[in-house]
């Protein structure tokens, strides 16, 4: 009888140990993120990122990204130090988050990478607007902080480029694009690539491009957009400037 009390205890000990060494499974976070009420995840997320036990767990994180976000797109009735430069906090967790991820347990979640999305292609639009006022210096800053949510893309590299280009800077331009080249040559296929991804790749070949051939390096723009005209034979935009750089049909 003894015995059996003594391996019923060390079993209880063994489950109470095992239970204390695995990850809580953060339902308190999904709660607040599904109630909308933002303050109080990102403070309870906060306390998870300072806790030894679950400060290098990526989805603390990430929720303090969705959260953020969220304060971001609709900041009506929240503190000032919750809607005070929330997007670009936003941004910072996520790149955090996605840096902890060694086990791809984020993109286990799809609403994780539907935020990543959604979070690039707000990135996407503002550098696109800066770029189309002309202010390349702006957008070459914006295009970093797009490139820590997507690392070894070929089209930030490229369009960092071209914004260092744009700013009278031609190593810095050169150094880029010797980058986007590479990153270009590793693409072994584009079957999980999202609409941003196609489209910040699109802008970077683009802007680069228009570069070269203003640096009379026709035939380097004409390289690099026969590299990658298989992905966009069926956009207007693109094709109009390929048959004008490549075709002379301007």
């Amino acid at each position: 009888m003894k015995k059996l009390t003594y391996i019923t205890a060390l079993i209880i000990c063994f489950l109470a140990v095992n239970a204390n060494a695995q990850p809580p499974n953060y339902d308190d976070l999904l709660i607040y993120y599904a109630d909308g009420d933002y303050e109080k995840l990102i403070k309870k997320a906060e306390r998870y990122t300072l806790d030894d036990k679950t400060k290098s767990d990526p989805i603390p994180y990430m929720y303090m990204a969705k959260g953020f976000f969220a304060i971001h797109k609709n900041p009506d009735g929240f503190k000032e130090e919750f809607t005070k430069n929330a997007i670009a906090t936003s941004t910072r967790y996520a790149e955090r988050a996605q840096k902890l991820d060694k086990e791809g347990v984020l993109a286990q979640d799809e609403t994780n990478t539907d935020f990543i999305s959604n979070l690039k292609k707000y990135w996407l639009e503002t550098i696109d607007n800066e770029i189309l006022t002309g202010n390349y210096g702006r957008a070459f800053g914006i295009v970093m902080k797009y490139g820590k949510l997507s690392e070894g893309d070929a089209g930030v590299s490229y369009l960092l480029g071209a914004c260092k280009f744009q700013r009278n800077d031609k190593n810095g331009a050169t150094k880029y694009w010797e980058e986007g080249d590479a990153a270009l040559a590793k693409i072994t296929s584009t079957g999980n690539w999202k609409s941003e991804d196609y489209a910040m790749l699109k802008l970077g070949v683009l802007e680069t491009a228009k570069a070269l051939k203003a640096y009379d390096e026709l035939g380097e723009a004409q390289k690099l957009l026969n590299k990658v005209k298989q992905w966009f034979e069926d956009d207007s935009e693109f094709m109009d400037i390929y048959n004008c750089y490549v075709n002379s049909k301007c």
